[in-house]
């Protein structure tokens, strides 16, 4: 059982995910309105909980992207702390850049068929990022033009920093892969798949796999862009 937790302002929104999911008979799915109500421990009206005797660690965190507050629930997640992962939920032309290269796990398009949005979130509980091609190629469209398809051999190139077994996991980080495909993939142990993670993180100065996979395709981390409001 994967239990989400779905944080949206739009009631509306929030029953269609959560019939959608819970149809399933897999998720478990627990709804709040804001990040606030989502934090306050003490929050217990009727219809907002699963029942007591299914409450359970949150696997995934599904997050409307323009949510207020978002912008620092993203920027303080670390994908290797065992938190558990933020997906954002949202119209890609709307959403800031840097925020899709934040800390999240994950971006889905509300325009995206109902169906995708449960196969994306066993893909986000396996251990994978989550970023439809579409919404790649709109984030390297709104990129600077200077900023993309670095120099992977400039010398001041985060990516000529990196060990060629660095760069084949980064390039399956690209591909949307998980760590245990990874670690199949390249006939490596799991736990040496999450050192090579880590590892490129820090020499790339990057917090997440969204923002592993937009590097491994060319642009770089915006880490002097404002997110906005």
């Amino acid at each position: 059982m994967i239990h989400v937790t779905l944080i949206h302002r739009s009631a509306l929104c929030r029953a269609a995910i959560v019939q959608l999911l819970q149809a399933r008979g897999d998720f478990l799915v627990e709804e709040r309105e804001s990040l606030a109500e989502a934090e306050a421990a003490d929050d217990d009206r009727p219809g907002r909980h699963p029942e007591p005797g299914d409450r359970q660690k949150t696997d995934i965190l599904l997050v409307e992207a323009l949510l207020p507050g978002v912008r620092e629930l993203t920027a303080g997640a670390d994908p290797l702390s065992g938190e558990p992962p933020i997906v954002l939920i949202g119209d890609a032309e709307t959403v800031p850049l840097p925020l899709l290269m934040s800390g999240a796990a994950g971006f889905i398009p509300g325009d995206l068929p109902p169906h995708t949005l449960a196969h994306a979130l066993y893909a986000v509980a396996d251990g994978a990022a989550v970023l439809p091609r579409t919404s790649l190629r709109d984030l390297l469209l709104r990129a600077p033009v200077a900023a993309r398809r670095p120099d992977p051999d400039a010398p001041d190139s985060a990516l000529s920093r990196l060990s060629s077994r660095e760069h084949q996991v980064l390039a399956l980080l690209g591909g949307g892969l998980s760590n245990s495909q990874i670690a199949r993939r390249l006939a490596l142990r799991p736990g040496t798949v999450k050192a090579y993670i880590s590892s490129i993180y820090a020499k790339c100065d990057i917090a997440s796999r969204v923002e592993a996979a937009l590097v491994a395709h060319g642009l770089p981390a915006p880490h002097s862009e404002s997110v906005g409001p």
